[in-house]
């Protein structure tokens, strides 16, 4: 968001509100989490979507904000935007991905250290 924020203008940048941002990403991941690390099923991507959709309402809601207050800006600027925005949605794309990734990595590494505890 803060890219978004720097392409209409001088955005605020505050280290509460990167951590806040972070808090978010991981609260809404945490279903996810715990899902993927029961199970391997594909129904562990519901809640995935769930936290994506959870996550896009303040997206949406910050996005909107920071885009209400552009005034004459130049197309550079727009250009900027519009790829900031789409950087901004995509990573609700990649969080559940990533969410995963690193359970089913955490899996695989403790069922080896697991087979060679057993052998």
């Amino acid at each position: 968001m803060r890219l978004v924020a720097m392409s209409v203008g001088d955005g605020e940048f505050t280290m509460m509100g990167s951590v806040f941002i972070v808090l978010i990403y991981v609260v809404a991941m945490a279903p996810l989490a715990v899902a993927a690390a029961l199970t391997r099923r594909p129904w562990r991507w519901l809640f995935g979507a769930g936290g994506s959709v959870f996550l896009l309402f303040p997206a949406i809601g910050v996005a909107g904000e920071e885009i209400g207050h552009v005034g004459d800006v130049p197309w550079w600027r727009w250009v900027w935007l519009v790829a900031a925005s789409i950087g901004v949605f995509a990573t609700l794309l990649a969080a559940p991905l990533a969410t995963v990734w690193a359970v089913d990595r955490q899996r695989r590494t403790s069922e080896v250290e697991l087979e060679l505890v057993t052998a």
